[in-house]
C-alpha cells in the first residue's frame, strides 16, 4: 500500500493521482497504526500522508478519505486474515 501510493503520488509507473496517492497512504496509516512504534513502514506513511496532505485541496483530502473507508468496508476482512496469516 505504501508503495502503491508513493507511485499515484509520483506518478511512477502509474498516471500520477494524488487523491489515490492519498487514499492508499491513508490506508497504511490505518492498518498500521497499531504496529509497534519501531516499525519503519508506519513512520514513512504517515509522514508521506503529512506531506502529502500539504500539496492537496480539502476537496481532494475528502474525496480520498471517501475512497480509503470504502475500500477498508470492502477490503478489510482479507486484509485482517492475510495479515494473520503472515503473523
Amino acid at each position: 500500500m505504501l508503495n502503491v501510493g508513493a507511485d499515484y503520488w509520483e506518478g511512477e509507473g502509474v498516471e500520477k493521482e494524488l487523491v489515490k496517492a492519498y487514499m492508499w497512504l491513508d490506508l497504511v496509516r490505518f492498518y498500521k497504526q497499531r504496529a509497534d512504534a519501531r516499525n519503519p513502514v508506519k513512520w514513512r506513511a504517515r509522514h508521506a500522508l503529512d506531506e502529502l496532505a500539504k500539496q492537496i485541496t480539502p476537496a481532494i483530502k475528502g474525496e480520498a478519505e471517501a475512497l480509503s473507508h470504502e475500500w477498508d468496508r470492502v477490503n478489510r476482512a482479507k486484509v485482517l486474515s492475510a495479515d494473520a496469516i503472515r503473523h
